[in-house]
């Protein structure tokens, strides 16, 4: 087991006399024993930073240490980490076993440590009657835990995976998730995942690192993370569905907030109130998670504490619903229990002020309000 630590990385691609940054100054530690995961949209820079971890991608810039050694110059090889890759990677001619043992009949290790090696594997990822079978006779679950085997036995620092699971259907996903974490609870070694999906990011890791072009935008505890996003940016990739954002204006004295339309307003709370004062006109952006959105149905006449808004959309998922709705120019999402209304209902907002969150219209920072 290893910590890791990124200093300053870049990588920087050339294209003539064009140069396009993958990944900008990026500080990350990880723990000894962390499994931590990279997650972030599709260029973001999370796989480029984990090729670069692997020794699969040269380091235009800053320190990397696995270890506390310095590894910039150390090849792949050398560097005592085992990767587990999209695409399982399997020898299509080789048995299960093969493929697992193969890394290292390559070291020279004697027979009996390589079959004892296998073996443990296959009993920690239950795989066992999979040996002697080749990949086409296994499913996409089974060659995944083979390539995990195949990592596993090498016993290596540091464990890293490129989004392992995007092939899967979506139930073994949940199945292979609940695997690599039992896993990791066994091993206690150092992991770094790589995901798009915030659902894996959320279920799997220690802590999380959510980039957005080629740039860090928060590492923390998913709780952390959904709770207290540090801008709109991670605000709203991180949550299924994701935090609704409105854009508008601190409005009554720093008391309220309207959007662009002014179809509705939104009393923000004395805590709000006592930060925005004198501050009216300021652009802001609103947030409330779809769960802490509630609703009523309306009457007619619309009460101070709440905004009509009509349902466009409602998103059966058992014993709760997503209700997609429109209040003027604003498009909005909530969560809540069965029983559910109908397209087209007339429904009335309410919009809790201690659930509410602000980021500033300039830059996506998030605001604090004033102390409890």
């Amino acid at each position: 087991m290893a910590s890791v630590k990124l200093v300053g990385i870049r990588k920087i691609y050339e294209d003539g006399s064009r140069t396009h940054p993958a990944v900008r100054d990026l500080d990350l530690e990880i723990a000894d024993g962390e499994l931590m995961v990279l997650v972030g949209p599709s260029g973001c820079g999370k796989s480029t930073t984990l090729r670069m971890i692997a020794g699969l991608e040269s380091i235009s810039g800053g320190e990397l240490f696995i270890g506390g050694r310095r590894v910039n110059e150390v090849a792949a090889k050398d560097r005592d980490i085992a990767m587990v890759f999209q695409n399982y990677a399997l020898y299509p001619h080789m048995t299960a076993y093969q493929n697992m043992a193969f890394a290292l009949t390559l070291k020279k290790l004697p027979k009996t440590e390589v079959q004892e090696r296998v073996r443990d594997a296959a009993r920690v990822l239950a795989i066992e009657s999979l040996l002697e079978r080749r990949p086409r006779q296994m499913s996409g679950g089974e060659r995944q835990r083979v390539a995990l085997g195949r990592a596993l036995v090498r016993q290596p620092q540091v464990f890293l995976f490129d989004e392992p699971l995007s092939n899967l259907d979506a139930k073994l996903r949940v199945q292979m998730r609940r695997e690599i974490a039992r896993l990791h609870q066994q091993l206690e070694t150092t992991m770094i995942y790589v995901t798009h999906d915030q659902v894996e990011a959320m279920t799997l890791g220690d802590r999380i690192a959510v980039l957005h072009r080629g740039e860090l935008q928060q590492v923390d505890t998913p709780g952390a993370l959904y709770e207290r996003p540090r801008n709109s940016f991670v605000a709203s990739f991180i949550g299924t569905p994701p935090m609704n954002l409105v854009e508008g204006a601190i409005v009554d004295r720093g008391s309220a907030f309207s959007p662009r339309d002014g179809a509705f307003s939104v009393s923000l709370g004395p805590r709000w109130a006592e930060t925005m004062r004198g501050r009216d006109g300021e652009a802001v952006v609103l947030g409330i998670r779809p769960e802490d959105l509630r609703l009523a149905r309306a009457t007619g006449e619309t009460p101070s504490a709440g905004s009509e808004a009509r349902v466009d959309l409602v998103e059966l998922l058992g014993g709760e619903a997503l209700v997609h709705l429109s209040a003027g120019a604003t498009e909005l999402t909530a969560r809540i229990p069965t029983p559910v209304p109908s397209t087209g209902d007339r429904l009335l907002l309410h919009f809790s002020p201690e659930r509410l969150q602000l980021f500033s219209a300039a830059n996506g920072a998030r605001l604090e309000p004033a102390p409890e």
